[in-house]
């Protein structure tokens, strides 16, 4: 189904394991399509309607910064990851209601928490771009920032059954297969 590469590594922890990374040309092209048709238009849509209403850029208000980023890390950061689980569903040809929602009410929390991880690390750059680059250079420093976002998004809704917990592998060597 999807396309591998293979690359081998030593494992966590010192350990003599191998590591696989999977390419998954479907699940590429569901988080693709996902950032192109749903998460890029609406940013930009959301980011000009926060503009609006609490404008910041171009060295605006230092609060209204802040509530930007409060704002899209708290609340679209949530509605995004629901709308990934359906996006790459369909992508990926799954049933809605015996495959999508069933894995959105198991991975959701677990997705979203990784998602805000990922968000958090990058805070400072986009407190910096909501304050000072117009609205539409702000969707593209984002999106630069949600390459890790979007890794971490995507291996968490495909975590289950993909990756067993480092060390429970017998002899001391541990696969981890990850998809991208």
């Amino acid at each position: 189904m999807g396309q591998r590469v293979g690359a081998e590594g030593a494992g966590a922890g010192g350990g003599a394991g191998a590591r696989r990374f999977e390419l998954d040309a479907r699940r590429n092209l569901g988080v693709w399509l996902d950032g192109v048709c749903v998460s890029g238009p609406g940013l930009h849509l959301g980011y000009q309607l926060l503009e609006r209403r609490l404008p910041c850029s171009n060295g605006g208000l230092l609060r209204n910064a802040l509530a930007q980023v409060a704002i899209d890390e708290l609340i679209f950061d949530p509605l995004f990851v629901g709308t990934f689980f359906f996006t790459t569903g369909l992508v990926e040809q799954q049933h809605l209601w015996r495959e999508t929602l069933p894995s959105l009410r198991r991975q959701y929390w677990p997705t979203l928490r990784g998602a805000f991880l990922a968000s958090a690390l990058f805070t400072p750059v986009q407190l910096v771009s909501f304050r000072y680059l117009p609205v539409r250079t702000r969707v593209l420093v984002v999106n630069a920032c949600d390459v890790l976002w979007y890794a971490a998004v995507s291996i968490g809704r495909h975590a289950e059954g993909k990756v067993p917990p480092i060390g429970h592998a017998e002899g001391g060597n541990s696969e981890v297969t990850l998809a991208c």
